[in-house]
């Protein structure tokens, strides 16, 4: 396997890593092409054009993983030689190479759209080795994230997967080859096929119907993972698959849908080429997955983003030194990330009457408390993000638990103590979000001891927990519940009061109490 590749899956492997070279200087293309060869990297094809013009041509003939591109050409000299390039290959990374160090031009050239800025003489095969790397896969992610970004935006604004299908196989199709897609339901028994393309005339078509017994989506529901076959014409796992081998289908990546750990149907590719799914095409696919997963479920979409995140953070910190242009798309997929959770809590609380606009009063309530505690700009922030968003792991408790008339059994009630921890796993991804995440799983603490995750007691428990505590309890005692009608103002008031120092904080209380006395007065 090439030290460029990926580990592979089914015996698939990268291929060579092809690198054009534009360089004036030939002592200098020499020199470069030995490093690489002494860092011991045999898997690589280097094209050199000695002109920009002879550059601008190969990029339009043929197809290069990565361009290490001189900035001082005859014909062209610095910035102007990057925007030459680019415009000719604009999805092609660009790894700069100057015998300066000019550093203003380095972060011109990064803010530009280049991936990274050599000096040739500091410079080792090693080095050149690990940049072009970086570079591909960091141009990858910036391109996997766009797609994947509109992606997101085109199926959230639809309640019908049908609808936006095409519009989502065009997207897909920006970042993975194939020839079939099809989404495909489990119902009683059966397999529907909820949507189709195909590049190649079909049998398969929308709202057909088979038994289920006997398909790949079957053995993902059993295994719970990604089912792979990469060639039809050498193994065939499931019966449809000689269907597929006769409409021209040599090889196919079958993807879980899951809610709340049950498969409940695939999103499968197939493609006219053996062997064409592997470790990229995977990872890129179940991250997409998981976003269609929840609209075709729930009726809209909820992106558990944690992995796509993750890998935001890990670009984002390769190139923060470099381009602090991506630090705005970081924020942007914050702000998508909490704007998709405020919409998940909104449907939340308006499926449950007793429930809808809990938690805009409850921000409203720990906001005027905060204030008048005194609390800083930064914990008001924090509290008020934590209040808006502290009931969004609700959406994992089973209706038929939050709308019980009577008392929840044991495991009931560890279902929905659970709901706090899920709310700051939902939300772990984004950064914004770490100072939120302690007041949100201190919640259920109790002043005087014994509440959980942790029996935090006193001054253990942050003081913006200690506030969403009460104004949490408020806001429930005075609306309808299933198991019992509102509480009138001073009743509420009053049960708080009684349990001042026990499960609330005193000082928060008699602000609090303040509080409500001047809202309603």
């Amino acid at each position: 396997m090439s030290e460029y590749g990926g580990k592979p899956i089914n015996g698939k492997e990268d291929k060579t890593m092809r690198i054009l070279l534009v360089e004036d200087n030939r002592a200098d293309a020499r020199l470069i092409r030995e490093k690489l060869k002494r860092a011991g990297h045999a898997q690589f094809e280097l094209v050199h054009a000695v002109r920009l013009y002879e550059a601008l041509q190969q990029l339009e003939e043929e197809v290069f993983d990565v361009i290490l591109l001189d900035l001082g050409l005859p014909e062209s000299q610095g910035i102007d030689t990057f925007h030459r390039v680019h415009e000719q290959a604009p999805g092609v990374p660009i790894v700069m190479l100057s015998g300066l160090a000019d550093e203003a031009l380095a972060i011109e050239t990064v803010k530009q759209g280049a991936q990274d800025y050599l000096v040739k003489g500091q410079v080792d095969g090693n080095i050149l080795l690990r940049s072009m790397r970086y570079a591909i896969e960091r141009k990858r992610l910036e391109q996997r994230m766009t797609v994947i970004n509109e992606l997101t935006r085109v199926i959230s604004s639809s309640l019908n997967i049908n609808e936006i299908y095409e519009i989502v196989i065009s997207g897909i199709k920006e970042l993975v080859d194939f020839d079939q897609a099809t989404i495909t339901l489990v119902e009683e028994g059966t397999l529907r096929f909820l949507a189709v393309y195909s590049s190649v005339e079909t049998v398969f078509v929308e709202d057909a119907v088979v038994p289920l017994a006997g398909t790949a989506t079957e053995w993902v529901m059993a295994h719970k993972v990604t089912n792979f076959e990469a060639d039809f014409a050498e193994h065939m796992q499931f019966p449809f698959d000689e269907i597929h081998f006769n409409e021209g289908m040599r090889s196919a990546m079958r993807l879980p849908l899951i809610s709340k750990g049950w498969v409940f149907g695939t999103f499968n590719l197939n493609s006219c080429k053996p062997d064409a799914f592997g470790q990229r095409e995977q990872e890129i696919m179940e991250e997409l997955v998981g976003q269609i997963a929840p609209a075709i479920k729930n009726d809209r979409l909820f992106t558990e983003a944690k992995r796509r995140m993750e890998v935001l953070e890990s670009a984002y910190q390769q190139l923060a030194d470099k381009a602090s242009a991506l630090a705005k798309q970081r924020e942007e997929m914050d702000n998508a990330l909490l704007n998709m959770a405020r919409v998940l809590i909104s449907i939340q609380e308006a499926s449950e009457s007793y429930t809808r606009g809990h938690s805009d009063r409850v921000a409203a309530l720990c906001q005027r408390t905060a204030s008048e505690m005194g609390l800083s700009r930064k914990e008001m922030r924090q509290l008020q993000a934590a209040a808006l968003l502290h009931d969004l792991g609700r959406v994992n408790i089973p209706k038929e638990i939050l709308l019980k008339p009577g008392a929840l059994t044991a495991d009931e009630k560890d279902e929905v103590q659970r709901h706090l921890a899920v709310t700051a796993e939902m939300l772990r991804p984004s950064a914004s979000l770490n100072g939120a995440l302690p007041v949100i799983e201190s919640q259920k603490e109790r002043y005087g001891g014994g509440g959980y995750p942790k029996n935090l007691k006193g001054e253990e428990i942050p003081i913006g927990a200690r506030i969403l505590a009460v104004a949490d309890a408020y806001d429930a005692m005075t609306s309808d519940r299933p198991h019992r009608p509102a509480m009138t103002e001073e009743e509420a008031l009053e049960t708080l009061r009684s349990e001042s120092g026990v499960k609330w904080d005193p000082e928060v209380i008699d602000v609090f109490c303040g509080v409500v006395s001047k809202v309603t007065a």
